[in-house]
C-alpha cells in the first residue's frame, strides 16, 4: 500500500495542501467544516489518525460552547485588540453563529463585575476575567 500524501489528501477534501498541513498538525485553526472534510479524506483514504485527530471528529467537538469575557475598558487599547483577537479565534474554533460575549468593566468596579458574572453565568459555558490582584 502506498503512502497517503498531503496532496491526495487536499484534493480528495477539495482544499489546498495548506490547509490540510493546518488541520493534520494543528498548525493554525481552520472552519470546523473545513476540517471535518480533511479528516474524512483523510481517513477514506487510509491515513492513520492520531487520537488528537479523532478528538476533534467526536460529537462532543462539534457542541458549541458558549463563551463570554469581562475584560478592561476597551478604551485601552491592550483590551480592544485582545477582544478582536479572542473573537477571531474563537470565530475559527466555533460553529457558525457562535458568538463570545463581552463585558467591559473598569478594575474597581467590583459590583458591577459581580452582576456581570450571575448574569453570564446563566447563558455561558466559560468566563473569563480580568480580575484585581488584591491581597
Amino acid at each position: 500500500m502506498s503512502k497517503v500524501t498531503m496532496t491526495a489528501i487536499a484534493q480528495a477534501a477539495g482544499v489546498g495542501v495548506a490547509t490540510v498541513d493546518r488541520v493534520l498538525n494543528g498548525r493554525a485553526p481552520v472552519r470546523s467544516v473545513t476540517e471535518q472534510k480533511v479528516l474524512a479524506a483523510a481517513r477514506e483514504l487510509g491515513y492513520h489518525l492520531t487520537q488528537a485527530h479523532i478528538r476533534t471528529t467526536s460529537p462532543l467537538a462539534a457542541a458549541t460552547v458558549r463563551v463570554s469575557f469581562i475584560l478592561l475598558p476597551a478604551r485601552y487599547s491592550f483590551y480592544q485588540q485582545l477582544g478582536e483577537v479572542l473573537k477571531q479565534q474563537l470565530k475559527a474554533q466555533q460553529p457558525q453563529g457562535s458568538e463570545p460575549e463581552f463585558c467591559w468593566h473598569d478594575i474597581h468596579e467590583v459590583e458591577a463585575v459581580a452582576h456581570s458574572l450571575r448574569l453570564l453565568a446563566q447563558r455561558s459555558d466559560v468566563i473569563a476575567l480580568v480580575a484585581l490582584d488584591h491581597p
